[in-house]
């Protein structure tokens, strides 16, 4: 299964869109993600029916923050 991020004007060069990435990236994201939220309800599932996993904005902050490696490139994991 794939999951989808969210692509937005936030993050300067890209555009709204949509970026597909692989299980295994997504799963890297979303522990960042549980970091951050603990005591969350949501899953990984609920949100990507929502319309994706995550904002790439998200991503860059969730790095900065250091709930992501900062070598972490969402690219890697890219399927289309």
């Amino acid at each position: 299964m794939n999951y989808r991020i969210l692509l937005d004007r936030k993050v300067v060069g890209q555009k709204n869109g949509i970026g597909v990435i692989t299980l295994e990236g997504a799963k890297i994201i979303w522990a960042a993600y549980e970091k951050m939220n603990p005591y969350t309800s949501q899953t990984m599932e609920r949100r990507e029916e929502r319309g994706g996993i995550c904002w790439l904005s998200e991503i860059k902050l969730w790095k900065e923050q250091k709930f992501l490696p900062e070598n972490f490139n969402w690219t890697d994991y890219m399927v289309s």
